[in-house]
């Protein structure tokens, strides 16, 4: 469930995800949430404490992600935002509407993807003016 801009988005999940999801659960490791980060008698019902923590569990596995950025030389920061953009990214490129990408980031309007993603998408760019299908050399340049 995706909390942005005080809605809940319910997101269906791939069934790669499901399966890794059955897995960790078939393992017996946790009751009611995949990650340690938080309490089993946390309510997803009382804002305030899943604020903070899911504040306080971002912040460690983003500690862990720029370890991880390093250690592999990354010329960014890892971290879930970085992931965010490249799920937005790639998710476009390979052919999801803004609209779609947008509801599933949780924007309020599609105006915020695209002021932030367009700059980001040449292939996606390309790919649509070729549907033109425009000819802008005449054809005794060509020949």
């Amino acid at each position: 469930m995706l909390i942005k801009t005080s809605k809940r988005h319910k997101i269906p999940l791939t069934d790669p995800a499901l399966l890794i999801l059955y897995k960790w659960q078939a393992m017996g490791r946790r009751k009611k949430y995949v990650f340690d980060l938080v309490t089993d008698d946390l309510s997803l019902n009382d804002a305030d404490a899943l604020y903070r923590a899911r504040n306080t569990a971002t912040k460690c596995i983003n500690q862990t992600l720029h370890v991880v950025g390093e250690k592999l030389d990354f010329p960014f920061p890892l971290s879930f935002h970085t992931a965010r953009h490249t799920f937005a990214v790639l998710a476009i490129n390979d052919g999801l509407t803004m609209t779609v990408v947008s509801r599933l980031l949780g924007h309020s309007s599609t105006d915020i993807t695209e002021k932030v993603y367009a700059r980001l998408l040449p292939q996606t760019l390309t790919a649509e003016v070729e549907k033109l299908n425009y000819q802008f050399v005449p054809d005794k340049l060509t020949t």
